[in-house]
This record gives C-alpha cells, structure tokens and sequence, in this order.
C-alpha cells in the first residue's frame, strides 16, 4: 500500500468561523488521500470537530504575523521587534512537530500565520498559503514587518489560492503570480431542499457573524427599522459573538427606535439550526472577502440580500437582480418584495439555490484543491 502524502496545516483560530468550516472541508474530504497535522491555537469547537473526524491535531498558541489597529511607527516597531524575538521559541516547537511527522506539504489557512512559510522553508518543504480575508482593508490590520513583507513570502510559495478573483486583485494587484481562486465550497451532493416557502410565522431577516463594525450590523438596523414603518410582521435576529462597544452602539440605536420588542440578538448558533428559523439572509459587510454564509442560506432555499461589494458582487453577479444592493433605499425596495410578493421570493429563492448547486459545492471546492495538492508535490518529485 502507498503511503499517503503528509501535510502539515496551520489554522489560526478555534473557532468554527467561514475559514474553520471551509478547511474542515478540505480535511474530511480528503482524509482518505493525505495524512493530515493541523496546528491549532487553543481548544474548542474546531478541534472538538478534528477530534471527531479523527484528524491529527496539535496546539500550539502561535502568535499572528498582524495586529489589530494602527497607532505609530514607533508602536509598530515594538509589535515587530517583540514578534520576532518571540517566534524563534515557537519555531523550536515546530521544529519537534516536524521532526516527528515528516510532512511532505506545509500548508496555511490565513494570511495572518507565517509560521507554515518559515518552516516550509527551513526544511525546503513546498508550502501553500490559502488567503480568506482583506484583512487590512477589512478588519484594520497591520502585518508585521509589512503588508509587502508578507505579499513576497506567499510569491515565493510553491502556490497560493484566493477565494475570490477580487481578493487576489486586492492582494496582488493586476501581477501574473503563481496563484489560484477557488470558491469555497458548501453545498453537499446529497443535499436536496425540496420546498421554497417563508418558514416564520412574521418574516424573520437574520444577520449572522460576529457583531463588530466591519461586519456593518448599524446598516442591517438602519435598513430595517425603515423596512419595519411599512411592515410590523418583521423581525430582525442577530447571529454571532457579541459584547463589545459595538454592541452596545447597536442597543442604543435599537432602544432609541423603539425596536427592542422585534429584534434579538442570539449570540453563537449552529449553522444547520439558523437556516431553520429565517426567512432572508441580510449581509452589509464592508469588505467581505467571500461570504460562505450567504453560499450557506442558498443551499437551503433562503433567499439572500448583500450589499454589493467585494466577494459578494462577485459571487453573486448572475443573480444581482435579487441578491445585491447598492443604497439603503434599494435593500428596503427588495425586502418588501421578498416580504409580500411570494412568487418573486420563490424565485429570489429557486435562482439562489441553482446558483449554489451549480457553483459551490463541497466535491467542486474539495476537488480544486486536491487538484493543487498533486500538482505541487508532483514539482517537488
């Protein structure tokens, strides 16, 4: 029997984000193919999933190559000089990890870990960064030493993969590079969802992520409360961390409106209960890099409605018509629509799920990167 390729990867959080779920994807379905080791930071949900797939795993509490919020050059300069001094000891770490697993492959999930990079190169191993995020755009984050330290590290990979062509752009410009976009799969080849109805008895609009201002929850509250003047069968519901400054600027502009009694806030849901318990999918992200939610409510016939810019308009151009928004006043347009007119909703609905089924399936996204798996360790041979 041949012995399986060995990759060792490195994910950055313990959660069970759109980056955690979409990497979970490429580890179960190509469990039979690669032995995989992921390193992970911390326990949770992600390594209790990896526990369950039996999924080789280790953590060890990496620091990130980034940070949040400029301040000064002179700030910078410490995080940079502090980072540095620190990361040698990790690497002794994974220096054991690497000694004890022999991998083949080095791969990393974020574009805020570099530690799969230096090892890769240590051992002149190929390495493969997947980038899921803006970050600096999106969630004001700096690199360390440099964004433009960390663009010539993913050039000089043996590849890297982009979930969408307008993220690529955003990190590499218009540069012919040694790259690839690969939609992140979601939709099961078995899934089947049969009916295309409201599922509430009011017709319920859920935001899900975390509530932090790039995710833009204050737009989701001005667009309904004007939608909610017109109909008091609304509800708005709120899926995702919360707590913060953020949050509490949204219970204001909630208790000011006098929406207290129509809108909840839920914290952390299962994914597979959400699409049980909504009616429209609303996104107002400033920056999404790709959108695996909205990819999500598709898949089982929820009808969507993003703010149309960045992964989004890409994603969902074929569908615009019913899926995208540009100001205010046309989310509040669409939504009445989708709220009172249920043969445009069954359609919003039946377009969304085609699009998914033809586009963003699981086998798709986990044959794509299998794909670039062999072709890299076939370089190396």
């Amino acid at each position: 029997m041949t012995q399986k390729p060995k990759i060792l990867v490195f994910a950055h959080e313990p959660y069970l984000n759109g980056a955690s779920h979409s990497l979970l994807s490429i580890l179960v379905g190509l469990q039979a193919h690669y032995e995989f080791k992921v390193i992970v930071p911390d326990y949770g949900l992600m390594t209790a999933e990896l526990e369950k797939k039996t999924i080789a795993f280790e953590v060890i509490n990496l620091p990130r190559c980034a940070y949040f919020n400029w301040v000064s050059i002179v700030d910078h300069l410490k995080k940079t000089i502090h980072y540095y001094k620190t990361k040698r000891s990790f690497e002794k770490q994974l220096e054991v990890v690497v000694h004890q697993f022999q991998p083949d492959l080095v791969y990393t999930n974020t574009s805020v870990m570099e530690f799969g990079y230096a090892i890769a190169k240590k051992y002149r191993l190929p390495h493969i960064w997947h980038v899921r995020e803006y970050s600096d755009k999106f969630f004001n984050i700096e690199y360390l030493p440099s964004k433009k330290n960390i663009v010539n590290k993913m050039k000089n990979s043996a590849g890297c993969i982009f979930t969408t062509h307008i993220l690529k752009e955003h990190w590499y410009g218009t540069a012919k590079v040694n790259a690839e976009v690969v939609y992140n799969g979601v939709l099961h080849k078995t899934e089947e969802v049969t009916s295309i109805q409201k599922q509430t008895a009011n017709f319920t609009i859920a935001v899900v992520g975390n509530v932090i201002a790039p995710k833009n929850q204050v737009l989701a509250l001005e667009i309904f409360n004007v939608c909610y003047k017109k109909n008091n069968k609304l509800r708005l519901q709120f899926y995702g961390a919360y707590g913060n400054a953020y949050y509490r600027q949204l219970l204001d502009y909630i208790n000011r409106h006098s929406l207290n009694d129509v809108v909840q806030f839920l914290g952390y849901v299962p994914n597979t209960q959400i699409y049980h318990e909504i009616d429209l999918l609303l996104s107002c992200s400033e920056n999404e890099a790709f959108g695996r939610t909205i990819i999500e409510a598709m898949s089982k016939k929820i009808p969507v409605l993003s703010k149309n810019i960045g992964g989004p308009s890409e994603i969902l151009k074929e569908i615009r018509d019913y899926t995208l928004f540009n100001t205010l006043e046309e989310a509040v347009v669409k939504i009445h629509k989708l709220a009172n007119d249920n043969i445009y909703y069954a359609d919003a609905s039946r377009k969304g799920y085609e699009l998914a089924s033809s586009n963003f399936t699981e086998a798709q996204y986990v044959s794509k990167i299998d794909s670039i798996f062999k072709a890299v360790l076939h370089d190396q041979n």
